[in-house]
Order: structure tokens, then sequence, then C-alpha cells
């Protein structure tokens, strides 16, 4: 019984143990991956705040040129219509160069002919004549219009780079033009441009932040990732689409990895942080978890296993060691089991029933000789027709016993043997429950018992005879018992050979089973034939000999 409570200890033990961790592994794992999600989606507000600030530094930049362009045209404006003669003067217009701090400076008649520039070959350059020069066209007839033009190739020369800002002349007919180099515009826009926005920014120790154009990598901490495409890391382009933002797993650069991305004004922004560095944590915890539990387990398995054994298993041992004393015919034995309340309730109940038993025993014994001769003969005829039914022959001898005395008082004599019965029937159970037989090097095997386990071998060389029994009550069911005799197990001084039990109770195939542990080989061709036959047929059928009767 200890045995079997230990077992199911352990089994529930170990089921607590495996729901503890895969709770705390679950969760932990949960944990692990909104924190990967919000050390990467914080990485990425970042990126987005910084291409923000880019976007409007570059709004603030252009307003500025445009501003800065447009004062120094309508100076130069001014400051022609205070000297016309200094639009055709090359030496004056390089001096207003400088003055104005510009690359450029560019003068046309009320036709569009340049008829003064610091660049002497653009001289008599007609502005009409290119998509370039000719936006500055609609100057010659509007007086008030101002125009600012974006940075491209010029139409006198497509491999020139500027920005021109032109406005009409104050003198008479015509427009001044001022220009930059596009130089200069590149290195101020490059302090703002999105390439540089997220230098030495990263996710945890191996993770990246990137942006990327039309699937190619534009920005990133890394340089060796510059210029290259998603796929050429691992990561699928597919995903990327369909949606504003969203997230993703991929094998990034070998390595399985979660991945953020956001669009942003025709840019992507992807942060990737590999799971083996989001899972440290995790894996930290649940390391610590399983040692603390094994360590925690550990003790409640030794603490509840003390406990019982002290408290209950300890006390129903002592109770079963008197009731086997008790059922051996020691009604002086006294149950003193005192480890808690319940048992001292059952031990009291014991004593009070063999107390009472003992009463109704010595009642019984004034009145049996009485009637002993004939419930004995009664007794001997029911024994012949039952077999070892002892019960119905125990109430025939008392409804007889009733008969013969007129009196009610032999029916407590039924009381002994239910007793006797009971304790025949509890030893019996006690002792073939759970009985398991198998074939070992050293013969039949077999273990049984409820409360302590005996274990038996037998050897098939000394199996001297084989019994097959099925009391009257079984043959309904068709069960049978098995016993056989082996010589060698010696019980007293005249005894040299035993009944050792091969089967408690089973159907008949099984006990056919348990034969032929012992006898596998009968030497006819249909075994099963012959013992149906031994054990169904009558008289010589099968060649069988019945034993005489006595």
């Amino acid at each position: 019984m200890r045995n079997m409570f230990l077992k199911w200890l352990l089994f529930f033990i170990v089921i607590a143990f495996a729901v503890t961790f895969v709770a705390t592994y679950s969760l932990q794992t949960h944990y692990a991956n909104e924190h990967a999600e919000q050390l990467i989606g914080l990485n990425l507000v970042d990126v987005k705040k910084q291409l923000a600030l880019n976007a409007r530094n570059v709004a603030i930049l252009r307003k500025h040129v445009a501003e800065n362009g447009l004062a120094k045209a309508r100076a130069l404006a001014h400051i022609l219509a205070l000297s016309p003669a200094a639009a055709t003067d090359g030496v004056r217009l390089v001096e207003l160069l400088r003055v104005l701090g510009v690359d450029e400076i560019n003068v046309a008649d009320g036709r569009g002919i340049l008829v003064g520039s610091t660049e002497p070959r653009f001289v008599g350059y007609d502005m009409g004549s290119a998509a370039q020069s000719a936006f500055f066209m609609p100057l010659l007839t509007d007086p008030k219009l101002e125009l600012l033009q974006d940075p491209q190739p010029i139409g006198f020369d497509a491999r020139t780079l500027m920005q021109y800002a032109g406005v009409p002349r104050r003198d008479g007919p015509g427009f001044v033009q001022v220009g930059y180099r596009s130089e200069s515009f590149r290195q101020t826009m490059n302090l703002v441009d999105p390439r540089k926005t997220i230098f030495g920014l990263r996710v945890g120790a191996k993770g990246v932040v990137m942006i990327c154009e039309n699937n190619h990598i534009i920005s990133v901490d890394d340089s060796s990732w510059l210029g290259s495409n998603l796929e050429s890391h691992g990561i699928p382009t597919q995903r990327l689409k369909g949606a504003q933002k969203g997230k993703f797993t991929a094998v990034v650069r070998g390595v399985p990895s979660l991945c953020l991305f956001e669009h942003l004004n025709g840019y992507t922004i992807i942060g990737t942080l590999p799971k083996n560095e989001m899972y440290v944590n995790r894996n930290a915890m649940c390391m610590q978890m399983i040692v603390f539990n094994l360590v925690l387990f550990a003790m409640v398995f030794v603490l509840i296993s003390t406990l019982v054994q002290r408290v209950v298993i300890s006390g129903i041992y002592k109770v079963n060691s008197s009731l086997e004393k008790i059922t051996q015919g020691d009604l002086e034995e006294k149950v003193r089991v005192d480890a808690n309340e319940e048992f001292v309730m059952l031990s009291n109940g014991i004593n009070t029933m063999v107390s009472a038993m003992k009463q109704a025993m010595a009642e019984v014994a004034r009145r049996l000789d009485a009637v002993l001769e004939f419930a004995s003969a009664i007794q001997e005829g029911a024994q012949a027709y039952l077999g070892r039914q002892y019960t119905t022959i125990g109430i025939v001898g008392v409804v007889v016993a009733v008969a013969v005395t007129s009196s009610a008082a032999p029916i407590f004599s039924l009381l002994p043997a239910l007793f006797g019965f009971g304790g025949y029937v509890f030893q019996r159970l006690v002792s073939e429950a759970n009985f398991v037989g198998a074939v070992s090097p050293d013969g039949i095997r077999s273990r049984s018992g409820l409360l302590e386990t005996r274990s038996q071998t037998i050897p098939p060389g000394r199996v001297q005879a084989i019994r097959m029994r099925q009391p009257l009550l079984w043959r309904r069911k068709d069960w049978w018992r098995v016993d056989v005799t082996v010589a060698g197990y010696v019980l007293g001084p005249d005894t040299k050979e035993v009944s050792t039990l091969l089967l408690p109770v089973g159907p008949r195939a099984t006990a056919f089973d348990a034969l032929w542990l012992v006898l596998p080989d009968l030497g006819v061709e249909d075994p099963l034939a012959l013992l149906a036959t031994g054990l169904d047929g009558q008289g010589p059928e099968g060649g069988f000999t019945t034993s005489p009767r006595s």
C-alpha cells in the first residue's frame, strides 16, 4: 500500500511540476515577445521622429533658400535700377557676385536674350530655347511675378546643375537671375539626408534598424548592409506589402529573428531582433524555476510521504496486524492505534466488535453441544453436494437448530460463522489480490497481495501435479482456479510437497494460459480438445479413468 501511495504521489508531483513548467515557460515566452516588440517599436518610433524632423528641416531649408534667393534677386534688380549700365558690364556683375554671395548672375532683355552674365559664354543666349531656361520667360509679361526653380541641369549645358531665382527688371523690360551651384545645396541637404538618420542606432546587441526604399537598404548602422536588397539578407519583401505596418518572423542572415516594419513617406522602416537574444531572460528564468521547483516538489514529496507514513500507513499496518491475529483465533488481541481520532474510532469499533463476538461465541458454545451432532450430519451431506460452500451449510445448520430447539437463540451461532467466513474471505482477498504471473529464467514467477506483496518462484521441473477446480457458484461464469503441487517445499516434518497457487480465479482461456506455463506440451495434436473433454466429459470419455468414490 505504501509503495502504491508513493507511486501515485510521485505521479501527481511530476504532473504538477510539468504543468508549472509549461505555464512558466509560456508566460515568460509571452513576456519576452512583448518586450521584444516594445524594444523594436521604440526604435522605429525614434526613426520616425527623426524622419519627421528631417522633413520639417528640408521644408524650412527650401523655404529659406527660396526667400534668400528671391531676396538677392530683388536686390540685384534694385542695384541695376540705380546703375543700368552695370547690366552689361561683366566686371561690375562679377563684383556684385561677391557682394550678393551667389554663384551666378544673368540679365535678360525684353526678348529673353541674355545681355549680361558672370559667365561670358552665356551672353546672347535665348532663354526661351530650352525648357529649363524658358521657365523664367513669364517674367517678361508679369512685372509682379517672382520665380524660384529647383536644382536641375541648365538649358545651355546639361552637364551643369544649378538652382535659379528670378524677378522682373526695374530699369526696363527683361528680368534678372541669381544662381546657386547644386553642390552647395546638396551639401546642405546632406545634413538632413535619411541615410544619416540611424547612424549608431541598434536593437539590443545584434539587432538592426534600417530604412529601405524600393526594397533596398539606404540607411543602417552596419555599412555592409547599405545598398543591398532585403531578400539577400533573408527578409521576404512580400511580407512588407498590403499593410501600413506589421510584424513577422524571418531568418535574417541565418539567424531566426523577429521583424517589425512600418511604411512612412515612401520609405520602409524595419527593425529586427534575433530570437536567441529575445529569449535570454526567459531561458534564465526557466532554469531558475526548474531548480526551485525541483527543490520545492522534492520537499513536498518527502514531507507528504513521511506524514502519511506516520499518520496513516503505519496505523493501517498496526490495525492489519491485530486483525490478522484476531482472524487466527486470538480474540484477546486488542487494537490500540491512537495516531488520530479516526484510528481511535476504528480501534474502538473493532475492539467492541470482537468483544461482542466473544460474548456471542460464549453464548453459542453453551447451546452448541445440543445441536452439534445433528448439524454435523447435515453439514456432511451438504458438503458432498456443494463442495466447500460453507456459508450455505452454516445457514442450513442454524435453521435446523432453531427448528429442533424451538428457540431463536441458535441464530447467534451464525455470528462466529460469519466472522470466520469474513476473515477467510478477507484473508484470501488480501493474499491473492493483484496476482501476476510471468516466466523468468528460474521458472514461473508469481506475485500477489493487497496490503503486502508476496513473491514465489515455481520451478517447472518440480511440479508433481496440476489441479483445476471449479466451485459450484463459479460454473455459470465458467471460472477456474489452478493449483500445482511442487516437490521440495517443506511445511512440516512429514511433508515433502505442497500445493502452490498458479491462478486464483479466471476464465477458462486464462486458466489454460496458466497451465501452458508449467506444461507447454501435452503430447497430443489437439490439447484444447483434450482439456475440454477432461473438464466437461463424463465417465471414460476421451480415454479418461474416473477416480472411484470413497
